[in-house]
C-alpha cells in the first residue's frame, strides 16, 4: 500500500471487517466501558468522550487518497470500513459521513458501516440502497440495564433493532457485530432474536478484548458480569449451534474466538 493520508489497511483481527479503513472523527461520546481507544498514556476518558469533531480536512484528505489509489489501479474489489476509531454516526457532524460515502461511490469503492447509532444513519439510506453500502450495527448486550452499564450514552437496544428492521425492509444489506461479548447467554439470546426478526443478512461474532484496561477502570463491572470467568470454548460451540438454527444465514466467527473453539467447530457459514 502506498503512503496515504487517512486511509489505511487494517491489520490482524481488524482486517476481518474491510480491506481499507478510515477514521473520520476525533472522540466519541458513547463512553463505552470497553472502548479500545481509551488507554493509559494515550488519552483520558474525559478527553475522548467530551466531544466529537471531524478530523482536520478529513474529506479533502480522503478524496486525495482515493484519487491516488484510483490512478494506481488499487481500488478494484476494495471495501472501506467506517470505522474503528469512532462511531461514524455521532450526534454532530454526521454530514461528514455522507460526504465520505459519496466520495467512495465516486471512485467505485464499497463501503461497510459499523455503528451503535443506526437511527442516525437513516438520513443516508438513499445512498445505502442505491450503492450497496452495508449497514452494520454493534450489539454487546440484549437488555437495556446491561447496555446502560457498558454503553451509557449509546443508542438503545430497541432502537437498534428497529433501525435494522426498517433498513432490511428497504433492501439495504444489514449485518451485526456481536462483540464484545459481555455475557454469553445474552449473545445467544441476541442471535435468536435477530434470527426470529429476520432483519440481518450477516452475523459476525467474537469475544471480549482489552480486559486489563476494563479491570483498571471498571473493576465493579468485571466482577458483576463475571467477564473473567467466561468459557470461550463452550461459547463458540453454543453460538455456532444457535446460528445454525437459521439456515441460509451468513455468519463468521472472529479470529480471536476461533482460537478457543474446539477442533472441528465451524468458523463460518461458507
Amino acid at each position: 500500500m502506498p503512503k496515504l493520508r487517512v486511509i489505511y489497511e487494517p491489520q490482524g483481527m481488524a482486517g476481518e471487517y474491510g480491506t481499507l479503513a478510515c477514521t473520520l472523527f476525533v472522540g466519541c461520546k458513547g463512553n463505552c466501558a470497553y472502548c479500545f481507544n481509551i488507554r493509559p498514556g494515550r488519552r483520558t476518558r474525559e478527553q475522548f468522550t467530551a466531544s466529537t469533531e471531524p478530523r482536520k480536512d478529513i474529506i479533502k484528505k480522503l478524496g486525495m487518497d482515493l484519487e491516488q489509489l484510483f490512478h494506481e489501479h488499487k481500488l478494484a474489489d476494495q471495501t472501506l470500513f467506517l470505522s474503528f476509531g469512532c462511531d461514524p454516526y455521532p450526534e454532530e457532524h454526521s454530514e461528514v459521513t455522507r460526504e465520505a460515502i459519496e466520495l467512495c461511490v465516486k471512485y467505485g469503492v464499497g463501503v461497510r458501516i459499523l455503528t451503535k447509532a443506526p437511527s442516525r444513519s437513516r438520513r443516508d439510506w438513499d445512498l445505502f440502497a442505491k450503492h450497496g453500502v452495508e449497514l452494520g450495527v454493534t450489539f454487546s448486550c440484549s437488555v437495556e440495564a446491561a447496555r446502560r452499564d457498558w454503553e451509557p450514552n449509546a443508542e438503545s437496544i430497541p432502537d437498534r433493532f428497529l433501525a435494522l428492521e426498517d433498513a432490511h425492509e428497504q433492501g439495504i444489506y444489514t449485518w451485526v457485530s456481536l462483540e464484545p461479548v459481555i455475557t454469553t447467554l445474552d449473545t445467544i439470546a441476541l442471535i435468536r432474536a435477530l434470527g426470529l426478526a429476520g432483519c440481518v443478512d450477516e452475523v459476525r461474532f467474537g469475544m471480549l478484548n482489552h480486559i486489563e484496561n476494563i479491570k483498571r477502570e471498571f473493576p465493579e463491572l468485571v466482577e458483576r458480569y463475571r467477564v473473567e470467568h467466561i468459557d470461550w470454548s463452550a461459547f463458540a460451540v453454543d453460538a455456532v449451534e444457535a446460528l445454525q438454527e437459521y439456515p441460509g444465514w451468513k455468519w463468521h466467527m472472529k479470529q480471536g474466538l476461533a482460537k478457543h473453539a474446539p477442533p472441528g467447530t465451524p468458523v463460518s457459514s461458507e
